[in-house]
């Protein structure tokens, strides 16, 4: 990746320091720290990983936002978290077993010093919500909505302040795709698709589904087939 703030809490040193320094109009100072969640290794093959240590995304959130804030003093801070929610945003209440596969709720509620979380991993929509004062974005999946995030300073004598902000989804249905973009990624679209058309096995006999309903109260072949490559 060419990205140094994909991913810090792996102990790789792969990808040096795990955030970046941007500087934007009227010198605006922003951070941006990137996260993925610990619990990959719990699907992932271990040969894809081999070698690699993965720290607590939480845990390791904290201790990096407080070390930006006290060195490099952003005027905004953005983690961008491969990670989603484990609790119902407004209840509090526990939406799934607490593994720390996600920890994005206890990240707004736990770490001080975030402005924007940027997360994913759920495929769900989320936007137009502030929680604990940190302001929060998931963009769904398959490339259906970009996010956005709006914010406002406010100028003091010393520096600049976070005034508000706001995220909001932009569905991408019936906007043109980008022509430059499209011809940079057609090799590796087209190589792609030949590799996907390749068989890569026969199948004798009829797997047709005639009746939804009876496939799932007796044996049917494509069931069989699915349980047994699975």
């Amino acid at each position: 990746t060419y990205f140094s703030y994909c991913s810090k809490n792996r102990k790789e040193p792969y990808f040096g320091k795990p955030y970046i320094i941007k500087h934007i109009e009227s010198n605006i100072k922003i951070a941006i720290l990137g996260m993925t969640t610990h619990y990959i290794p719990n699907w992932e093959q271990p040969h894809h990983i081999q070698d690699l240590q993965f720290e607590d995304a939480l845990e390791t959130t904290k201790s990096w936002v407080s070390y930006i804030r006290e060195h490099e003093k952003p005027d905004l801070l953005v983690v961008a978290y491969h990670g989603g929610f484990e609790r119902d945003l407004q209840t509090g209440v526990p939406t799934e077993v607490l593994t720390g596969e996600n920890q994005g709720y206890a990240m707004c509620h736990e770490i001080e010093g975030i402005d924007i979380l940027l997360t994913g991993h759920q495929h769900r929509e989320i936007a137009h919500t502030v929680m604990n004062g940190v302001t929060i974005l998931q963009t769904g999946c398959n490339g259906h909505s970009v996010g956005k995030v709006t914010v406002t300073f406010e100028k003091t004598e010393k520096k600049w302040v976070k005034k508000e902000s706001y995220s909001q989804l932009l569905p991408v249905q019936g906007i043109e795709a980008d022509q430059d973009i499209l011809s940079l990624v057609a090799d590796y679209e087209e190589k792609t698709q030949n590799w996907l058309d390749q068989p890569i096995g026969v199948i004798y006999g009829d797997m047709q589904i005639s009746d939804a309903m009876q496939t799932r109260l007796q044996d049917h072949p494509f069931i069989e087939f699915i349980n047994k490559i699975q």
